[in-house]
């Protein structure tokens, strides 16, 4: 999905399905610096996005998250479907809460879902997402 100020793919490396990335067009790394049009738009955007999520996948929550701890990478958002079936594998890793938050969730699914994958893989899984989506945000 593009619009005029806001560019929406699946994260690049990531086998967790629908696992998006709302990135901004404009280059700049934090909220403050958008132009008003840019901010006028995010909003909007990340709506549209979280119900297309939600209409695809049927998750248990939507994630939504700017981190941008890296230097080099424009402001963006992460959008993550949360599912039951995530939440028990969370749940049953030694490492986390039996009663994960959105922060267990938000690491667990970078560590084992997106760190160090197979790109083939991967690309597999953003092109399905991409085209469940797509069916879903108009144009």
């Amino acid at each position: 999905m593009e619009r005029e100020h806001w560019v929406v793919n699946h994260r690049v490396g990531s086998i967790y399905p629908g696992y998006l990335m709302v990135a901004s067009r404009q280059r700049v790394s934090d909220i403050w610096e958008l132009n008003q049009e840019s901010l006028a738009q995010l909003g909007p955007v990340l709506a549209e996005v979280e119900r297309s999520v939600r209409l695809v996948y049927q998750p248990y929550k939507v994630l939504v998250c700017k981190l941008g701890f890296s230097k080099g990478f424009d402001c963006h958002f992460h959008v993550i479907p949360v599912h039951d079936w995530v939440l028990s594998e969370i749940a049953s890793h030694h490492y986390y809460s039996n009663e994960p938050d959105g922060n267990d969730v938000m690491l667990y699914i970078n560590r084992e879902y997106c760190e160090n994958q197979c790109l083939e893989k991967s690309s597999r899984i953003a092109l399905n997402a991409a085209a469940e989506i797509k069916n879903i945000l108009k144009p």
